[in-house]
């Protein structure tokens, strides 16, 4: 006889071989608890029986138990290095067009429809050369819906009162703004980025998703609705990194290129569960973040995937 003492004995055992600095580093430990005691527990009571688990519940199992990926801290130190050894100019002209100058562009991966989606640097930042260029993208793009991702409230409301432009989107209640930072790990960040997502449910596209420079929180957002609606593990890798070829005017065949690349790896693997993307389906790990990490209900992840997706 077996009973669920033993198979949590079991299976306390499995978690107890994982390192412990790896296991200080997954934050997603509910997660897998919660994976754990809804399917490898009913397996191993059944294995205790002398029965062996369901197919059905093997397949089940599948994306859950994928390797685990630590996240590569040396190569996103030595990312953040060469960035900061990075520059990039304030003359329109020295960039091929107005939308890499402003670092502005739509997102039509997956089943995200065209003139949908964009994401842009800061379109409405007095003093910044981009913002003129963002914001005529974004007016002939015809935004209806703004997820200020960076500014204070305060800060957004003093640019809107001399851009009648953007002010318009705080007259009509189409903006969110959240002040975000850039650790997409921090709790916090993940609460404000669930607002950020029930805003875009609760509204209607065009949507534009800005920070000041379209990259790190923009590219994090927008690589988690790429996921989420159905875009590939290298799709979503390339358009994260066009911000900084955009940005830095850095080529892929580059040194830069392929340091930065390990940002874009490393905000594919927190959407992923810490699994190389390689061995889960993108878009349910997808689902899945949004529902362990940011605590969304399934009709909550339905509706803004068909916002962006709904055709209209």
């Amino acid at each position: 006889m077996c009973g669920e003492e033993t198979a949590i004995a079991r299976v306390s055992g499995i978690f107890s071989g994982i390192p412990a600095a790896f296991r200080n580093r997954f934050v997603l430990a509910g997660a897998l608890f919660s994976a754990l005691s809804g399917v490898f527990f009913p397996a191993l009571l059944a294995g205790c029986a002398g029965n062996p688990p369901p197919l059905q519940e093997e397949r089940a199992a599948e994306p859950v138990t994928a390797a685990l990926v630590p996240r590569n801290e040396a190569a996103i130190e030595n990312a953040r290095r060469v960035m900061s050894t990075l520059s990039q100019s304030n003359s329109r002209s020295d960039y091929a067009s107005s939308a890499a100058f402003a670092n502005f562009r739509e997102i039509s991966l997956g089943a995200i429809p065209a003139r949908r989606l964009y994401r842009s640097s800061h379109p409405a930042l007095p003093g910044n050369p981009r913002f003129p260029y963002a914001q005529q993208l974004a007016e002939n793009a015809r935004v209806k819906t703004v997820i200020n991702l960076s500014d204070s409230a305060r800060a957004a409301a003093s640019y809107a009162a001399t851009i009648p432009w953007y002010q318009s989107f705080f007259s009509r209640n189409t903006i969110i703004v959240l002040e975000m930072g850039t650790d997409y790990t921090d709790p916090v960040f993940a609460g404000k980025l669930k607002a950020a997502l029930l805003f875009i449910a609760a509204n209607s596209g065009p949507f534009l998703i800005h920070d000041q420079d379209g990259t790190e929180c923009a590219g994090f957002t927008a690589a988690l609705l790429e996921a989420l609606t159905g875009a590939s593990a290298e799709e979503i890798t390339a358009d994260y990194m066009i911000s900084y070829e955009n940005r830095y005017r850095i080529t892929p065949d580059s040194g830069a290129y392929r340091a930065l690349s390990a940002l874009a790896e490393d905000a594919l693997l927190v959407i992923t569960g810490y699994r190389a993307a390689e061995s889960v389906n993108v878009r349910e790990a997808a689902e899945a973040y949004l529902a362990n990490r940011l605590g969304m209900l399934p009709e909550e992840i339905a509706a803004v995937r068909a916002r962006l997706e709904a055709k209209y």
